[in-house]
């Protein structure tokens, strides 16, 4: 007998600390649940219809790529069944929108239990759809509703967050994007020699030391990493920050009463800042 899927559980959004882009080429990350927004499952109305169409496509796209660890007969009762996924996350924003719908047909679907960086892979392979090339950081924040340390993609651990982030905040381009445009921008320029010797050289280990600040308790390393995580960022990727979004990045180093980082891929939509005062 087929379980009935849950309508009251809650799939969150995410916010990626620290890791964008270069987490698939193996570094470390930091990525948190983002609970005020999230996505749900919802019986279908007469403003649904183009939701549930999405959906049924990727249902589609499943069952012929992902069937060794999904559940045919489990997609083909939501394809068929009267629900579709109800979601307040903007989409083309970095928040994780795509990683929530991924992380509830999972949960309804998976065949098996399995470990974290199995979970992670398999989970990548169905956000594919979305991305092009997806870490599944995203849809694994959202399904195991937990802040999650990757190793260099060999080891993921469930952490808590020794350190007060709540001076970390969102800021809306009102630009939309797509993710796998500008994962594969980046992509493209990790094929040069230059640029990727910078990046295993200066980029991920800026991001690391955040990491280590966060884990570490250490607010007034974590205020000193950011800033230079935001110069390196917005004097080397610059082609990821779009020119209004570079004009109030640059007003907040000049000032030193803000930082901005990367949120996601990057391009348009949200970007993370961090205040510069006490946590």
């Amino acid at each position: 007998m087929i379980r009935e899927i849950s309508t009251a559980y809650h799939f969150p959004s995410k916010l990626l600390l620290f890791g964008e882009h270069t987490v698939v080429f193996g570094s470390r990350a930091l990525a948190v649940p983002y609970p005020n927004y999230f996505g749900k499952w919802s019986i279908c109305n007469e403003n649904s219809i183009s939701e549930k169409k999405i959906l049924n496509d990727f249902i589609d796209y499943l069952i012929d790529n992902c069937n060794q660890f999904l559940s045919i007969e489990r997609l083909l009762v939501i394809q068929k069944s009267v629900l579709f996924f109800e979601s307040n996350i903007p989409c083309g924003c970095g928040l994780g929108s795509s990683g929530a719908l991924c992380a509830a047909i999972y949960d309804y679907c998976s065949t098996e239990k399995t470990d974290l960086i199995v979970t992670k892979n398999q989970l990548a392979r169905m956000e594919n759809y979305f991305h092009g090339n997806s870490s599944g950081l995203d849809p694994l924040v959202s399904f195991t509703n937990s802040p999650l340390l990757i190793n260099k993609q060999k080891d993921i651990i469930k952490c808590s967050l020794p350190i007060n982030i709540d001076n970390f905040f969102l800021w809306d381009s009102n630009i939309e994007r797509k993710a796998a445009e500008q994962i594969g921008i980046f992509a493209q320029k990790m094929k040069l020699e230059d640029f990727k010797q910078m990046v295993y050289n200066d980029l991920i280990p800026l991001s690391n030391n955040c990491i280590n600040a966060v884990l570490g308790k250490n607010t007034k390393a974590l205020i000193e990493s950011f800033e230079k995580l935001s110069r390196f960022q917005l004097e080397n990727l610059d082609f990821l920050i779009p020119k209004t979004v570079q004009e109030y990045w640059r007003k907040g180093l000049e000032s030193k009463e803000y930082f901005m980082k990367l949120c996601g891929a990057g391009g348009g939509g949200y970007f993370l800042g961090l205040k510069n005062k006490p946590l």
